[in-house]
């Protein structure tokens, strides 16, 4: 374990209504004995200034992705009330492969962008919620819309003029159609040269797949890179929102305004800019669909 911060934060409900304040315990740990891997974990709980006393000895790990570890967190003091969400940026890699990943520009991995935590109640559990931030759409371009459109087995999404990029943020809203989601949901980005990173959303289970290990050319032949990674998601109210952040060697993905995330390096051909949004067994509504490209002066430059 590496990394530790130990901070204050407002416990809201699911109408934003605080309900005391709780302490997080949060740093950076190895869970590979527990199925997952290396790893930003967390505990709530109560600190007397002295001692740290979990609510369950059982934590949660703040992103399922495999490469969001070394996490540093702050409050902003100047804000109106420092108490009502925090920071965080983490290092992007993992140490069962950081030494296998080739340094095409003298280093290896990234750090994550700038997300917001907020301590938030889900199923009666505090949890820290993720999000981006706004300020973080100042880099990119015009934004693209994209139409409202159902999506079946026989009609992908048709994307709008211009939504290919080599980075970008896409924002979409999935609305269930009737009783049942779709089998599956499957967004792919950076798609092309026989490559993609696959979003994969089992909706019916409410879980949520990264699927990396065809993303691109040398990539670590290491299993921590290659094994899918599953978060868990609640889907049941019939609507589920996405944020994904892709750039030249990373995905960041925002599910449920920030109720689960999932980060990852991906090792996609600069040309690879194609995307892809499919149904399988079932339809889907899809809407509020904003692409905001980052200008490739910008990535090819740094």
């Amino acid at each position: 374990m590496e990394c530790s911060h130990l901070f204050k934060l407002h416990l809201y409900d699911a109408d934003g209504r605080t309900s005391g304040d709780k302490w997080i315990l949060l740093l950076g740990g190895n869970g590979t004995k527990r199925g997952f891997t290396v790893g930003t974990y967390y505990w709530v709980g109560n600190f007397d200034g002295t001692t740290f006393a979990p609510d369950s000895p059982q934590g949660q790990w703040l992103d399922g992705g495999a490469d969001f570890y070394a996490a540093v967190v702050w409050t902003d003091p100047a804000a109106a009330d420092p108490l009502a969400s925090a920071y965080a940026i983490a290092w992007m890699s993992n140490w069962d492969y950081v030494n296998k990943i080739p340094a095409t520009r003298n280093y290896r991995g990234q750090l994550s962008i700038v997300r917001q935590l907020r301590l938030q109640l889900a199923s009666d559990m505090p949890r820290l919620f993720s999000t981006p931030l706004s300020a973080q759409n100042a880099i990119s371009n015009q934004p693209v819309f994209g139409q409202d459109q159902t999506i079946a087995d026989s009609s992908a999404y048709n994307w709008p003029t211009g939504a290919r990029a080599i980075a970008c943020r896409i924002d979409l809203t999935l609305t269930r159609i009737g009783e049942t989601w779709p089998e599956k949901v499957s967004l792919s980005v950076r798609k092309g040269e026989g490559y993609s990173t696959q979003v994969i959303l089992s909706m019916r289970e409410n879980m949520v797949t990264l699927k990396r290990d065809a993303s691109g050319p040398d990539a670590p032949d290491v299993g921590a890179w290659q094994r899918d990674r599953n978060v868990a998601c609640d889907f049941s109210t019939g609507i589920g929102t996405i944020s994904v952040f892709i750039d030249s060697g990373s995905i960041e993905l925002f599910l449920n305004n920030g109720a689960a995330t999932m980060s990852a390096l991906i090792s996609a051909p600069l040309k690879a800019t194609g995307l892809q949004l499919s149904a399988r067994n079932g339809s889907i509504s899809v809407s509020k669909v904003t692409v905001r490209p980052v200008p490739e002066t910008a990535i090819l430059s740094n």
